[in-house]
């Protein structure tokens, strides 16, 4: 099979400027609900469930609610995270590279040569019964540090992501003792962990 000759050039987030109506509604996404989720949604989105994972406080807690989805904080946090992340750049808005840039600061100092980007505090990793909700919410975090790795080229972030990826897929790999970590019988029937494959 021959090589498809490329007919588009990909444009990093900010090398396109807004103008005009399109400007307007992301200022004020900016100034509304997307620039302060984190202080109107306090819990699900601005509790930095991946940088504090290792308490099992927020595991427990949602474990006893309703085991099946204790990783909606995560879905949140890592969603809005991509989105104020492309936001921050296309508005070229310090504000919200300041709030991005601690984040992704933090992120990088705790999580050090672990190597795990998800909620799961340690005893609760890769564990059948929450696989789909781990592979998901890791899905949604490293999708939010791929956005951030295209706009400032940071290389410890793009190391961060190949070293959770590489991690994943052996352990899940020997677990789970399939060639892959999408051995569909091992997600529910949501099939959400099945989205690790976007990032």
């Amino acid at each position: 099979m021959s090589e498809v000759e490329r007919k588009y050039e990909d444009f990093k987030i900010g090398e396109i400027i807004p103008r005009g109506w399109i400007y307007e509604q992301l200022r004020r996404d900016r100034d509304g609900f997307v620039g302060h989720l984190d202080e109107l949604a306090n819990e699900e989105v601005g509790s930095r469930i991946f940088i504090s994972n290792d308490s099992k406080e927020f595991i427990d807690k949602n474990m006893q609610n309703d085991k099946e989805h204790n990783w909606w904080n995560g879905e949140s946090e890592g969603n809005w995270l991509d989105a104020i992340i492309n936001l921050a750049y296309l508005l070229d808005s310090e504000e919200l590279k300041q709030k991005i840039h601690s984040y992704v600061s933090e992120l990088l100092r705790v999580k050090g040569d672990e190597s795990y980007l998800g909620v799961y505090p340690s005893g609760y990793r890769y564990v059948e019964e929450f696989i789909d909700g781990e592979l998901w919410t890791q899905s949604r975090i490293i999708l939010a540090m791929l956005s951030y790795y295209t706009t400032t080229n940071n290389s410890e972030v793009l190391e961060l992501i190949k070293k959770a990826a590489d991690k994943t897929v052996e352990i899940c790999t020997k677990k789970f003792k399939t060639s892959g970590i999408f051995n569909y019988r091992n997600l529910n029937a949501w099939g959400h962990g099945l989205m690790i494959v976007e990032p």
